[in-house]
């Protein structure tokens, strides 16, 4: 009986051994729906010089005592890497605002917080708000 591609690799081996000819050899690989393994193989073999060697053969991918808890979801471990050095990043910042905290308190000034625009000072307009101009005088329109 025929076991999978290691048969028709073999097959390959042996003639290339016995002629020292050439030999084409195409592989296609056929994929189900979103499967990150191909599910089977076309192989397709053909001597150059005869025709001694010539076959395509439809082989199935799987494995004996294959386990799929094996296979590592590369993706997800990019993802949780990520999230990781996001989280440790997020602390250190946490670690040098806390240590400037407690630096100024020695130092006896308080932290300021950050300078923000106050939302009285800004104006709803069609593209969200903008800064209203301290500057400049309300012109009343007077009726004639």
């Amino acid at each position: 009986m025929q076991n999978g591609i290691s048969y028709w690799e073999s097959q390959i081996k042996q003639y290339l051994d016995d002629t020292n000819n050439h030999v084409l050899v195409r592989a296609d690989l056929i994929y189900e729906e979103e499967a990150a393994l191909c599910s089977e193989i076309i192989l397709q073999a053909r001597s150059v010089k005869d025709d001694e060697l010539s076959f395509k053969a439809y082989v199935y991918n799987e494995e004996p005592d294959f386990k799929t808890s094996e296979i590592r979801d590369l993706k997800k471990e990019a993802e949780e890497a990520e999230r990781a050095r996001l989280e440790q990043e997020r602390l250190a910042e946490e670690a040098r605002l806390a240590e400037e905290a407690r630096i100024a308190e020695e130092a006896g000034s308080p932290r300021k917080p950050p300078c923000r625009p106050s939302r009285q000072k800004l104006q709803k307009c069609k593209h969200g708000y903008r800064r209203q101009d301290t500057n400049t005088i309300p012109i009343r329109t007077v009726p004639e």
